[in-house]
């Protein structure tokens, strides 16, 4: 039975699984890289590791974009020096990556906007997430392709859109005093909103004063949403899908 407990020790046993996953892989540099750890993807077009960051925008950040390979394809971190083009290069797809400083221990850590580089703060185009920090020195690899674009915004109401990835459609809004109405959530095949379907809606409750509603539901990924407004209205209202990939 290994001993699990880092740092490690001697005379502690390791399990095989242990000692590959913090074995680091070889793969073929696109690119120079000057210093390490540092956060790499492969392109698909040669198979070779590149530096990546989230600013990455080689596929348009559109309403309706998808995220850009560099974002999509990060494989793990670094652990060698570069020379440039063609040159080996070790890199850790798994288990815990040294090397840093300065981390803090707990916190998640995610792709930066300076390339190969990580934080804790997720103000670039997507948030991509790599890693935990297991000490000011430690990374746990985290190399799943799961994680949130950030909210897309600018939608009106009686309108129609259709959703080009899986999400979540988030409407709040206002209704004045002395007015009735509301809002309803539609999906459906088309754009006509006669094919679609109302699955959500909601009214103010207290027409002598202005009423807060609001309503979250999930779309998929081709459906065709709409938000309707109902009786007289909403005086204000923000509307934002959050894609999940």
């Amino acid at each position: 039975m290994s001993d699990t407990q880092r740092p490690k020790s001697i005379g502690d046993i390791l399990t095989a699984r242990e000692i590959n996953e913090d074995l680091p892989y070889v793969f073929t540099a696109g690119e120079a890289i000057s210093s390490t750890p540092l956060a790499v993807y492969v392109k698909s077009s040669d198979g070779k590791v590149y530096l990546t960051n989230a600013l990455f925008t080689s596929t348009p950040y559109t309403e309706y974009g998808t995220p850009s390979e560099p974002v999509m394809n990060f494989i793990g971190f670094a652990k060698d020096v570069a020379t440039g083009d063609g040159s080996p290069v070790a890199v850790q797809i798994k288990g815990v990556v040294s090397g840093f400083s300065g981390l803090t221990k707990g916190e998640e850590y995610h792709l930066a906007g300076t390339p190969g580089t990580i934080t804790t703060d997720t103000p670039m185009t997507v948030e991509r997430k790599v890693g935990i920090a297991v000490s000011a020195t430690e990374i746990k690899v985290y190399n799943k392709r799961k994680y949130l674009r950030k909210r897309l915004t600018g939608y009106s109401t009686n309108t129609s859109y259709q959703a080009r990835f899986d999400g979540f459609l988030t409407i709040y809004g206002t209704i004045g005093a002395n007015d009735t109405g509301g809002f309803s959530i539609k999906v459906g095949p088309d754009s006509n909103s006669d094919d679609m379907t109302n699955i959500y809606s909601q009214e103010g409750d207290d027409p002598s004063n202005i009423n807060v509603v609001s309503g979250t539901v999930s779309i998929m990924a081709g459906e065709y949403f709409r938000i309707q407004q109902t009786g007289d209205g909403l005086d204000s209202y923000d509307i934002f899908f959050q894609p999940l990939y």
